[in-house]
């Protein structure tokens, strides 16, 4: 945990996990109204089986799709899912390719990864979807396919990273692994960004498919890239339900085979150092929300602040009488023009009106003069009668300014100073 990236508290994991709860229902809606297979993934299926439900500390959510699936569902998600969730996904001209896999934003949330922020990609609480591949049943032939394709998948994200995280040195020099691969990951971005980031993603997912069932399966986009989860059909399909929460979910069809595959014994719980965990650098469940709160917080401050204006009719002679006597006699403030009416003051007020409504009061400083469509009675308007000495000097306005903030408002950091000061 740094200043840049915190660990969620227990209170906001178990929000999160009840707003995926939420997304995971949604798609498992989708899939049976429209027959697809989905699956849970990784922890989520570790999850149902040990712990009927989310991992404890378990605070992101995976699926797999057989292919054909997959395409059926992306196919089918603006019409079924796009009023509350945004995807993203490989081969779109629709969608964004976030990464090799697809996933399922919800709108109006955040939460961003530290690699994930500075990218123009959707970054709101998401589950992914990883797509689940024949692969060739001749050794020699998967094993040149799995190399090629790990070698494109290590290109095209490297491109992304040169892209996005270039500059970010720093943070990953904390440790030499994590300086090492930044220069790597840089330097192969580099050598390839004569491609965009898209090119060799969709070049990757294209790679990866195969165009007839071989009974082998995989998911060359998991953890363990292409080689890391090659089990016959049987291990996935079909799924089987499985508890998970307040409803059943789907599982691979042999959940024991697949878990032990990707975690060992998973029966035995990790210790506390040894649990996975995503940190981040933004989280909020309901944005706009958030956004009214802060625009309220904004207004409440705002309610404090007064503006002081003076003014005066520079053609009432008994005006121009008196303050002919406390002018300077030399003085660029005595021209006429520095106190001529020029029809501008009620704009002024109305600026107030439409573009600074939080203004608590207005305190005119006036010489007696009130312009004929001023409304005296008018709540947020308080008029000071000022003598000439205290208006027409330049030098005193600011001193007559500085007394009456303790006259008029409740504390000098109150007052939001009117630039036009004298000339008015």
């Amino acid at each position: 945990e740094t200043e840049m990236m915190h660990e969620l508290t227990p209170e906001e994991l178990k929000a999160l996990q009840a707003c995926f709860l939420e997304i995971i229902k949604d798609i498992d809606r989708v899939c049976q109204e429209h027959g697809l297979c989905y699956m849970a993934a990784g922890g989520t299926a570790l999850g149902s089986v040990r712990h009927k439900g989310f991992i404890p500390w378990d605070d992101d959510v995976d699926i797999l799709m057989p292919r054909e699936d997959l395409n059926r569902f992306v196919e089918l998600f603006e019409e079924c899912m796009g009023d509350k969730y945004e995807l993203t996904t490989p081969n779109s001209d629709k969608y964004q390719l976030e990464s090799m896999i697809s996933a399922v934003y919800k709108k109006n949330t955040l939460k961003a990864a530290f690699l994930d922020y500075n990218t123009p990609f959707p970054k709101g609480v998401h589950i992914d979807i990883f797509a689940i591949e024949s692969v060739p049943r001749n050794p020699i032939v998967r094993g040149i396919k799995g190399v090629t394709a790990m070698g494109l998948q290590y290109i095209a994200v490297s491109t992304l990273f040169y892209t996005t995280a270039a500059g970010e040195e720093e943070f990953f020099s904390q440790s030499s692994a994590g300086k090492f691969n930044y220069g790597l990951r840089c330097t192969v971005g580099f050598l390839f960004s004569f491609r965009p980031y898209k090119k060799w993603g969709d070049l990757f997912d294209r790679f990866v498919r195969c165009k007839k069932d071989t009974g082998l399966w995989a998911v060359p986009t998991d953890i363990g890239h292409y080689f890391g989860h090659i089990m016959p059909k049987e291990v996935y399909y079909p799924p089987i339900k499985g508890p998970f929460e307040d409803f059943s979910i789907n599982l691979p069809h042999d959940p024991d085979t697949y878990l032990k595959n990707q975690y060992g014994d998973y029966w035995v719980i990790p210790p506390e150092a040894d649990r996975e965990k995503h940190y981040s650098v933004g989280f909020c469940l309901d944005c706009a929300a958030e956004e009214q709160k802060k625009d309220g917080a904004q207004t409440n401050e705002h309610a404090s602040i007064d503006i002081v204006i003076p003014w005066v009719d520079g053609s009432d002679p008994v005006w121009q009488a008196d303050h002919a006597k406390y002018r300077a006699s030399k003085s660029a403030d005595n021209h006429p023009a520095r106190y001529r009416e020029w029809g501008l003051f009620r704009y002024w007020f109305r600026g107030i009106e439409q573009n600074a409504p939080w203004v608590r009061k207005v305190h005119l400083l006036t010489y007696g003069h009130l312009p004929a469509w001023l409304e005296p009675d008018h709540p947020k308007l308080h008029i000071v009668k000022q003598p000439a000495r205290n208006i027409c000097v330049k030098r005193k306005i600011y001193i007559k300014l500085r007394i009456l903030l303790y006259k008029c408002c409740r504390h000098p950091r109150d007052i939001a100073y009117s630039q036009w000061s004298y000339k008015s």
